[in-house]
Protein backbone atom coordinates (compact mmCIF):
# COMPACT_ATOMS: atom_id res chain seq x y z
CA UNK A 1 0.00 0.00 0.00
CA UNK A 2 1.52 3.45 -0.90
CA UNK A 3 -0.77 5.84 0.26
CA UNK A 4 -1.19 4.83 4.10
CA UNK A 5 -2.49 6.97 6.89
CA UNK A 6 -1.50 6.43 11.19
CA UNK A 7 -2.86 8.59 13.46
CA UNK A 8 -0.48 10.87 15.66
CA UNK A 9 -0.96 12.50 18.91
CA UNK A 10 0.00 16.38 18.84
CA UNK A 11 -1.17 17.55 22.11
CA UNK A 12 -4.24 18.78 24.20
CA UNK A 13 -6.29 21.82 23.46
CA UNK A 14 -8.81 23.06 25.90
CA UNK A 15 -8.40 19.47 27.84
CA UNK A 16 -9.40 17.69 24.44
CA UNK A 17 -6.51 15.57 23.22
CA UNK A 18 -5.63 15.98 19.36
CA UNK A 19 -4.85 13.71 16.67
CA UNK A 20 -3.47 14.40 13.72
CA UNK A 21 -3.48 11.94 10.52
CA UNK A 22 -0.88 11.99 8.14
CA UNK A 23 0.86 9.92 5.61
CA UNK A 24 2.93 7.47 6.58
CA UNK A 25 5.91 5.74 3.63
CA UNK A 26 3.45 3.16 3.18
CA UNK A 27 2.95 -0.17 4.22
CA UNK A 28 2.74 -4.21 3.59
CA UNK A 29 -0.15 -6.41 3.98
CA UNK A 30 -0.40 -9.84 3.11
CA UNK A 31 -1.58 -13.31 4.27
CA UNK A 32 -3.54 -16.45 3.81
CA UNK A 33 -7.49 -16.94 4.18
CA UNK A 34 -9.30 -20.51 4.39
CA UNK A 35 -12.56 -21.07 4.15
CA UNK A 36 -15.02 -24.08 3.56
CA UNK A 37 -18.76 -25.63 4.24
CA UNK A 38 -19.87 -28.68 4.37
CA UNK A 39 -23.42 -30.10 4.73
CA UNK A 40 -25.62 -33.20 4.66
CA UNK A 41 -28.66 -32.80 2.86
CA UNK A 42 -31.25 -30.49 5.48
CA UNK A 43 -30.15 -31.94 8.84
CA UNK A 44 -26.76 -30.14 9.14
CA UNK A 45 -24.04 -27.95 8.04
CA UNK A 46 -20.56 -26.43 8.92
CA UNK A 47 -19.34 -23.50 7.47
CA UNK A 48 -15.30 -22.11 9.05
CA UNK A 49 -13.16 -20.10 8.18
CA UNK A 50 -9.06 -19.11 8.97
CA UNK A 51 -7.56 -15.60 8.28
CA UNK A 52 -3.49 -15.31 8.96
CA UNK A 53 -1.96 -11.84 7.73
CA UNK A 54 0.60 -9.77 8.60
CA UNK A 55 -0.49 -5.73 8.27
CA UNK A 56 3.28 -3.85 8.73
CA UNK A 57 4.09 -0.32 7.58
CA UNK A 58 7.07 0.20 5.51
CA UNK A 59 9.28 2.33 8.66
CA UNK A 60 8.18 2.52 12.61
CA UNK A 61 5.56 4.79 13.55
CA UNK A 62 5.18 6.12 16.58
CA UNK A 63 1.43 7.01 18.02
CA UNK A 64 2.77 9.43 20.96
CA UNK A 65 6.17 10.85 21.77
CA UNK A 66 6.60 8.98 25.21
CA UNK A 67 5.82 5.19 23.50
CA UNK A 68 8.27 3.24 21.45
CA UNK A 69 7.31 3.32 17.49
CA UNK A 70 6.38 -0.10 15.68
CA UNK A 71 6.04 -1.37 12.24
CA UNK A 72 2.76 -2.82 13.30
CA UNK A 73 -0.64 -1.55 12.26
CA UNK A 74 -2.69 -1.38 15.34
CA UNK A 75 -6.11 -2.85 15.89
CA UNK A 76 -5.17 -5.48 13.58
CA UNK A 77 -4.70 -9.47 14.57
CA UNK A 78 -2.41 -11.39 12.75
CA UNK A 79 -5.09 -14.56 13.12
CA UNK A 80 -9.01 -15.06 13.36
CA UNK A 81 -11.66 -16.84 12.75
CA UNK A 82 -14.86 -18.08 12.53
CA UNK A 83 -17.69 -21.37 12.43
CA UNK A 84 -20.70 -22.03 11.90
CA UNK A 85 -22.93 -25.00 12.81
CA UNK A 86 -26.57 -25.81 12.77
CA UNK A 87 -28.51 -29.14 13.02
CA UNK A 88 -31.92 -29.95 12.42
CA UNK A 89 -33.13 -33.28 13.73
CA UNK A 90 -36.73 -32.32 13.18
CA UNK A 91 -38.01 -30.28 10.60
CA UNK A 92 -39.17 -27.58 12.43
CA UNK A 93 -36.02 -27.43 15.46
CA UNK A 94 -33.11 -26.07 14.52
CA UNK A 95 -29.64 -26.35 16.99
CA UNK A 96 -27.36 -24.04 16.29
CA UNK A 97 -23.79 -23.17 17.53
CA UNK A 98 -21.24 -20.70 16.36
CA UNK A 99 -17.99 -19.01 17.56
CA UNK A 100 -15.38 -16.47 16.55
CA UNK A 101 -11.56 -15.89 17.40
CA UNK A 102 -10.12 -12.56 16.80
CA UNK A 103 -5.82 -13.09 18.02
CA UNK A 104 -3.50 -10.78 20.14
CA UNK A 105 -3.33 -7.09 18.08
CA UNK A 106 -1.88 -3.68 19.25
CA UNK A 107 -4.07 -0.85 20.93
CA UNK A 108 -3.26 2.21 21.75
CA UNK A 109 -3.80 3.13 25.69
CA UNK A 110 -3.66 6.80 26.35
CA UNK A 111 -2.82 8.44 29.93
CA UNK A 112 -5.60 9.67 32.47
CA UNK A 113 -6.41 6.64 34.21
CA UNK A 114 -3.29 5.27 33.63
CA UNK A 115 0.25 7.11 34.43
CA UNK A 116 1.37 7.07 30.97
CA UNK A 117 0.85 6.66 27.62
CA UNK A 118 1.44 2.82 26.56
CA UNK A 119 0.79 0.37 23.62
CA UNK A 120 -0.92 -2.69 24.95
CA UNK A 121 -0.89 -6.34 23.45
CA UNK A 122 -4.65 -7.41 23.96
CA UNK A 123 -5.14 -10.97 25.01
CA UNK A 124 -7.30 -13.50 21.95
CA UNK A 125 -10.64 -13.98 22.22
CA UNK A 126 -12.87 -17.28 21.41
CA UNK A 127 -16.76 -16.34 21.79
CA UNK A 128 -18.80 -18.88 21.50
CA UNK A 129 -22.45 -18.84 20.86
CA UNK A 130 -26.19 -21.35 21.06
CA UNK A 131 -29.36 -20.82 19.71
CA UNK A 132 -32.20 -23.08 19.91
CA UNK A 133 -35.17 -22.22 17.49
CA UNK A 134 -38.76 -23.81 17.02
CA UNK A 135 -41.26 -22.88 13.94
CA UNK A 136 -44.50 -23.27 13.85
CA UNK A 137 -46.59 -23.07 11.08
CA UNK A 138 -49.37 -20.58 11.88
CA UNK A 139 -51.28 -20.34 8.37
CA UNK A 140 -50.17 -20.66 4.89
CA UNK A 141 -47.17 -18.79 4.73
CA UNK A 142 -46.70 -17.41 7.75
CA UNK A 143 -44.62 -18.83 10.46
CA UNK A 144 -43.57 -18.04 14.20
CA UNK A 145 -40.92 -18.69 15.44
CA UNK A 146 -39.89 -19.14 18.98
CA UNK A 147 -35.88 -18.97 19.95
CA UNK A 148 -33.62 -18.94 22.95
CA UNK A 149 -29.94 -19.19 23.52
CA UNK A 150 -26.91 -17.82 25.10
CA UNK A 151 -24.36 -15.13 23.54
CA UNK A 152 -20.31 -15.07 24.25
CA UNK A 153 -20.99 -17.99 26.22
CA UNK A 154 -17.19 -18.59 27.45
CA UNK A 155 -17.78 -14.85 28.99
CA UNK A 156 -14.40 -13.78 26.96
CA UNK A 157 -14.23 -10.01 26.52
CA UNK A 158 -12.03 -6.86 28.52
CA UNK A 159 -11.17 -7.07 31.88
CA UNK A 160 -9.28 -3.88 32.34
CA UNK A 161 -11.91 -1.18 30.71
CA UNK A 162 -10.32 2.05 32.84
CA UNK A 163 -12.40 3.68 35.16
CA UNK A 164 -13.40 7.58 36.11
CA UNK A 165 -13.85 11.23 34.62
CA UNK A 166 -9.73 10.54 33.17
CA UNK A 167 -10.70 7.19 31.29
CA UNK A 168 -9.41 6.85 27.62
CA UNK A 169 -13.05 5.87 26.00
CA UNK A 170 -11.36 4.29 22.91
CA UNK A 171 -9.79 1.65 24.63
CA UNK A 172 -12.10 -0.77 24.23
CA UNK A 173 -11.63 -4.15 22.48
CA UNK A 174 -12.80 -7.84 21.88
CA UNK A 175 -16.31 -8.67 22.20
CA UNK A 176 -19.11 -6.12 22.87
CA UNK A 177 -20.64 -7.85 25.51
CA UNK A 178 -20.17 -10.68 28.55
CA UNK A 179 -22.16 -13.78 28.47
CA UNK A 180 -25.84 -12.64 27.63
CA UNK A 181 -28.67 -14.89 27.75
CA UNK A 182 -31.74 -14.10 25.29
CA UNK A 183 -35.20 -15.28 23.98
CA UNK A 184 -37.18 -14.39 20.90
CA UNK A 185 -40.34 -14.39 18.92
CA UNK A 186 -39.89 -13.98 15.11
CA UNK A 187 -42.83 -13.49 12.97
CA UNK A 188 -42.14 -14.85 8.94
CA UNK A 189 -44.03 -14.78 5.78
Amino acid sequence: MSDVFALTEIGIEDGILVKERRNESGARVGGFNFEGKIAYEDHWQLQAGLTWHRSLYKEAHSWAEDVEATRQMFRSPDLYGYFVTSASPVKPLTLSLSGTYTGRMLVEHHSGYIEQNRTEKTPGFFDLNFKVAYDFKLYRHINLQLNAGVQNFLNAWQKDFDQGPDRDSGYIYGPASPRCFFVGIKLGW
